[in-house]
């Protein structure tokens, strides 16, 4: 990928790469679950599935009409492979035609276990990869990681809590996606921000051995410029948080509107 525009290459990378290629031979059916929705929605609209000949979009978790004379195009994260599976635990009245199996982030060995069991499935994947798109891109220059729920777990930390693993997992796919292997700097002072630099520069070295074939900029294939610097930050070292304020609107009686002008000590993430 060679565009700046990190809406333009995730919508590449679903339309040019994950689709088209499955669609050459008809119209298809788009599995998501609620992830992948939230993932496709930010960034491709329905009239572009359509032109790519998806003639539906459903949930893979829902109980839904067979329809054996289309191929499926699951894009899923690896959480919903048993809902793959069931879908063809009937030999008689299989859901779909030919399968194929498109998953956000890497899949752990035990779902490629389960997938490698399930004979019904196996004998009718076209296509299965790791597109690496576990991140929302709404605008040309900006990525969300969708974790609305992170800021409790991260600072307050309770036991058994993976949201320094779920931030570290998104953050080396959007890297993967921009081709980019970054120099990390983060504060010293934090540890929670040298927990984060650290859990991210091991996930990615282990995306690179996994994937020979990854190159990145700077490397000494694409030496076109330097590579790029990830700023880990603690919300600490932002002095104009406490400046911050939040404005909230309440209807009252009648017309009238109460507006509450709340100073933030605190902002979250």
């Amino acid at each position: 990928m060679t565009s700046q525009n990190l809406r333009v290459c995730v919508q590449t990378r679903l339309l040019t790469d994950v689709l088209s290629p499955c669609t050459t031979s008809g119209w298809s059916v788009l599995l998501v679950d609620a992830a992948s929705m939230r993932v496709i929605s930010s960034c491709v609209g329905m009239y572009q599935l359509m032109e790519n000949r998806i003639t539906t979009v459903d949930d893979v978790k829902t109980k839904r009409q067979p329809m054996p004379e289309m191929d499926a195009i699951y894009l899923v994260k690896s959480e919903s492979i048993d809902d793959i599976i069931k879908d063809f635990e009937n030999l008689k009245k299989p859901m779909y035609r030919n399968v194929h199996m498109f998953f956000l982030t890497r899949v752990p060995d035990a779902g490629m276990a389960k997938i490698k069991a399930a004979k019904n499935l196996l004998k009718r994947v076209k296509n299965f990869s790791e597109v690496n798109l576990d991140f929302l891109s709404p605008n040309s220059h900006t990525f969300h990681l969708d974790l609305p729920s992170s800021y409790r777990p991260l600072y307050l930390r309770p036991s058994g809590n993976t949201i320094v693993q779920d931030i570290t997992s998104k953050l080396v796919t959007v890297c993967a996606t921009l081709n980019e292997y970054p120099h990390i700097r983060f504060d010293s002072k934090s540890p929670l921000s040298r927990e984060v630099a650290q859990q991210f520069h091991e996930r990615l070295n282990e995306f690179m051995s996994l994937n020979p074939g990854w190159w990145f900029h700077g490397g000494q294939s694409h030496m076109n410029r330097s590579r790029s610097t990830l700023l880990v930050l603690d919300r600490a070292s932002d002095p104009l948080t406490p400046l911050v304020h939040e404005f909230t609107y309440e209807g009252g009686c009648g017309s009238s509107v109460v507006v509450h002008r709340v100073a933030s000590l605190l902002s979250p993430l």
